[in-house]
């Protein structure tokens, strides 16, 4: 099994659509950023999250990348993509050829419906690094082929997190020390 998670208008043939608002049609309407995933630890072999951890509030990642590794499959493939905050900040900045308000819209979101709006900027770097404390390595980030200021970052899964009661322990753990 794959999903394609945050699929927008883009259902995609041999993926389970998931996405949060209905008039997209995906195959299953779920909010990733505070619902857990209806699948199995370990039962899926890919997901995809093109274009959509940038429209989810930086404070529900954690539990995201929590979902996606526990039912992704161990060496299991994941994928986003995101516009890159310091690229597409330096062209608005600079009014790379002429076009501003397009850059702006990198930067924010198009925001045609309540669904579309960027809650958070994306920075690689950083990702990766969050990518690691999530259990996935083979992390490998490079600039979508036609639009440069979009990056693509594919990892695997590396282990597995453990339960969230596991997770929590250890971290009032490491609170009290």
């Amino acid at each position: 099994m794959k999903l394609n998670i945050g699929s927008g208008g883009l259902n995609l043939e041999g993926y389970i659509n998931v996405d949060v608002n209905p008039d997209m049609k995906p195959d299953l309407v779920h909010d990733i950023s505070h619902q857990v995933l209806p699948y199995e630890d370990g039962s899926i072999e890919e997901v995809l999250l093109v274009h959509t951890l940038e429209h989810i509030e930086r404070e529900f990642h954690n539990f995201v990348l929590y979902e996606i590794n526990r039912v992704l499959q161990l060496q299991g493939r994941f994928v986003a993509a995101f516009p890159e905050f310091v690229i597409c900040s330096k062209l608005l900045i600079d009014n790379y050829k002429g076009e501003k308000q397009s850059w702006e819209r990198q930067i924010f979101g198009r925001s045609t419906n309540s669904h579309e709006h960027h809650r958070c900027a994306m920075i690689t770097d950083d990702f990766v690094m969050q990518l690691i404390e999530f259990g996935f390595h083979d992390i490998k980030a490079k600039s979508e082929i036609t639009q440069a200021h979009n990056m693509f970052v594919s990892a695997r899964k590396a282990y597995s997190l453990g339960t969230r009661e596991t997770i929590l322990r250890k971290e009032l753990a490491l609170d009290v020390k």
